[in-house]
């Protein structure tokens, strides 16, 4: 490790470092922008099973996987002007690119007796209806129908439901926001209730990416605030957020150069990787403003990747074969996480030992004057206290253990798309 900390403290080799940093960070944004995204809730299914398989085979002969349900509340489905805007909106779905089929209650089809034995098949709905007589006859018809009644049109004749068949291959999110537009702009004032796959897909998405756009700036608010009142030092605090953020963009960029989507799961990744990959550099940045003020800051680096380098390898490795520990399970879009936050971690690992040393030499940063003792005092206490009464911190953690392994049996592992 010595050799390889004056190797990173020289000069040339730190000006060498920082600019490929430069240009890894550089190519993965760019790489980063071009990332496509995945919300396929089906995709969760493991494959090569022999079930699943089928499951895919029958949808491809027969469709009918990514079904998209619009419901339709009204104060009467059999209204006239109802009746015109349910055809209108279902001839504009029929149109719609992307839609393998439509169905409702304006295009399904009937089958009744003839007076000559025979079957007469026609439309259930065959035209709108012009006087309070015609529409009471043609509730009472569809409503006779068992076969549409819970299925097209509610009992009470006050909801109706339209079924949208996607096209193989069709992008569920795409689809399920060209399908709400549609029925938005023929009946917008009635309130439609959204179902399906493809709606589903969608909502799980958009929630997930508002979600972390909210929480990603909370979480490195907090990793700043840390940092800062860790070091008080503000440019050693960018100087870890901006290694932990290249690790991030090399993830990102590493998914797009491999032509992976970015799916529910990954929704997670960057704020885990904020929240894990920071630590190495703040472990090489706390050590290094612990050295004894005055001294050579290319000798602090020495002897803080001496010292703490190997540790900060350990648990580095470690978390990396953990996640990489993902790429064992049968299910692609937890394997495509395991990998990339593997390599993220990665990244932010060698940067703490390369990129962050070969700054603090160029820019010449200084350890800091006082050690700050308050925290040292508050921790030592703490072990020394540990120390002494270890009996009873064994025998409380035995308690805990104890009483926490009644309930573990009890942890219910299931999938529920609701959820």
């Amino acid at each position: 490790m010595e050799r390889f900390a004056r190797l990173v403290t020289r000069r040339s080799v730190a000006r060498v470092i920082v600019g490929a940093v430069a240009v890894l960070a550089a190519v993965s944004l760019q790489l980063s922008l071009q990332v496509e995204h995945d919300d396929d809730l089906l995709a969760f299914l493991p494959k090569g099973n022999a079930e699943v398989e089928t499951f895919y085979g029958v949808n491809k002969r027969f469709g009918g996987l990514d079904l998209a349900l619009v419901g339709l509340e009204t104060e009467d489905v059999f209204a006239p002007d109802f009746v015109r805007a349910l055809g209108a909106t279902t001839r504009r779905l029929e149109e719609l690119e992307g839609l393998a089929h439509v169905v409702s209650l304006s295009n399904v089809e009937d089958f009744s007796p003839d007076a000559e034995g025979g079957i007469v098949a026609g439309r259930l709905v065959d035209k709108i209806p012009p006087s309070l007589e015609e529409r009471d006859a043609l509730a009472r018809r569809v409503l006779s129908r068992d076969q549409v009644v819970g299925n097209l049109v509610s009992e009470d004749g006050k909801a109706a439901l339209i079924y949208c068949a996607l096209a193989a291959g069709e992008d569920p999110r795409l689809m399920a926001g060209k399908v709400r537009e549609a029925v938005r702009q023929e009946l917008p004032a009635t309130r439609l209730i959204e179902g399906g796959n493809p709606f589903i897909s969608a909502s799980i998405y958009d929630t997930t990416q508002r979600d972390m756009r909210t929480l990603t700036p909370w979480s490195v608010a907090v990793i700043v605030l840390i940092l800062v009142v860790a070091f008080r030092n503000l440019l050693g605090s960018c100087l870890a957020l901006v290694s932990t953020g290249v690790g991030i963009l090399s993830a990102l960029g590493a998914m797009s150069a491999a032509g992976e989507s970015f799916n529910i799961v990954l929704g997670s990744m960057p704020v885990i990787l904020f929240a894990i990959g920071s630590a190495y550099s703040i472990h090489i940045l706390a050590r290094y403003y612990a050295q004894p003020p005055g001294r050579d800051p290319a000798e602090s680096v020495v002897e803080t990747l001496v010292s703490v380098g190997p540790t900060v390898v350990a648990a580095g490795l470690t978390t990396i074969a953990g996640f990489a520990s993902f790429l064992l399970m049968d299910i692609e879009p937890l394997q495509t996480f395991g990998r990339y936050t593997a390599i993220g971690i990665f990244v932010t690992l060698v940067l703490a030992l390369t990129f962050i040393p070969a700054v603090i030499v160029l820019l010449d940063l200084k350890p800091r004057e006082e050690a700050p003792e308050t925290a040292s005092e508050l921790w030592g206490g703490l072990a020394r206290w540990a120390q002494r009464r270890s009996a009873w911190v064994a025998g409380g953690l035995a308690v805990v253990i104890c009483v926490t392994s009644l309930w573990v049996g009890r942890v219910d592992s299931r999938m529920d798309p609701k959820s």
